[in-house]
């Protein structure tokens, strides 16, 4: 006999619907919404439960701390700095180095394939908590809360990897004291709880010495007075808050070992996706959100729903709250 088809069972998907969000009137708690979210379980979700190796949990658990550690400065005539994209007319390169093609291979040994299934197949709601960065999503007939830190750093890594070698460019155009690494590492030194383990002249020193690899490879082009010229870009339509562009060079300088070449690019890899993952911004001001929300919802959301390869460590930043036959649980007894 043919199983009865319950209402609490379907999934709406007319897009011309309103969305939850419609009915969602802005509030300021005193308790940023999703801090009693746990962060390091997921018992909700119903995924394949694997074990991760403990040096790659280690090594997640590290960047995770750089993700949500996030300190960056207010440039010298920041808001008037132009950015202009660059045709690029390089063929493309077939990247045959070793070590690219191992950090490739190990994105299918971390693979998760119901959680990649979930990214695939989600519809985005919005922002909750901007602070936090934790927005909601929809998939099946659950509601989700996930970390949009955390996953859009594993997506600019994955674009970088998987681009490597075939950036576009984005040139920066300013002044050359404003744009030279000097004076760009001046604006992070000057913050009282900032401790370099470098002085501004040594991580000068260090990019410098790499600055062919780096315009060979990710098209982070430095004239030889330390100017910065270019950035690479990840993904079309959307510009890395540029920010966090002092910590970004200051980090390529002090968390990358150079001594080993698959670590090394690895290492940059990163921390490109580091400085490429969006603001935590406060919640009073709506139109950074508004604009951060569109970014989402138009550009990110899209792109992890296409190309993203979900690792197991992404599991823990993916929280069912609410699911639709539990709801009708809940309210039918009303």
């Amino acid at each position: 006999a043919k199983k009865p088809r319950y209402e609490y069972n379907l999934v709406r998907v007319d897009a011309s619907q309103s969305k939850i969000t419609t009915f969602m009137a802005k509030s300021q708690p005193e308790t940023p919404i999703g801090s009693q979210i746990p962060r390091s379980s997921n018992a909700n979700q119903e995924q394949e439960e694997e074990d991760d190796d403990d040096d790659e949990e280690e090594e997640q658990d590290t960047n995770e701390d750089e993700i949500h550690e996030e300190r960056h400065a207010d440039l010298p005539n920041h808001n008037q700095t132009q950015l202009q994209y660059m045709t690029n007319t390089k063929e493309l390169t077939t990247i045959n180095l070793k070590s690219i093609l191992d950090l490739r291979g190990k994105l299918q040994t971390y693979h998760s394939k119901p959680l990649t299934e979930l990214f695939a197949n989600l519809t985005y709601i919005g922002i909750i908590d901007s602070t936090r960065r934790l927005c909601s999503v929809q998939y099946d007939v659950k509601l989700l809360i996930i970390d949009y830190g955390s996953v859009t750093n594993e997506l600019f890594y994955q674009l970088g990897l998987l681009n490597f070698g075939n950036f576009g460019t984005i040139e920066l155009q300013g002044t050359d004291e404003e744009l030279s690494i000097e004076s760009l590492l001046s604006v992070l030194y000057k913050d009282p709880n900032f401790k370099p383990s470098k002085s501004i002249k040594e991580v000068e020193q260090c990019i410098l010495e790499m600055s062919e690899m780096y315009r060979e490879y990710f098209q982070i082009q430095f004239t030889e007075s330390g100017i910065i010229k270019t950035i690479p870009i990840l993904l079309k339509n959307y510009m890395p808050p540029l920010e966090k562009l002092p910590m970004f060079l200051y980090r390529l300088s002090t968390q990358v070992s150079y001594d080993d070449e698959q670590c090394c690019l690895d290492g940059i890899l990163r921390q490109l996706a580091l400085f490429h993952i969006p603001l935590s911004l406060n919640e009073d001001d709506d139109s950074k959100v508004n604009e951060l929300n569109g970014k989402l919802e138009n550009v990110l959301i899209p792109q992890i729903k296409r190309v993203l390869v979900a690792p197991n460590w992404l599991k823990k930043d993916v929280v069912e709250v609410a699911d639709l036959p539990g709801l009708y649980r809940v309210f039918e007894r009303c």
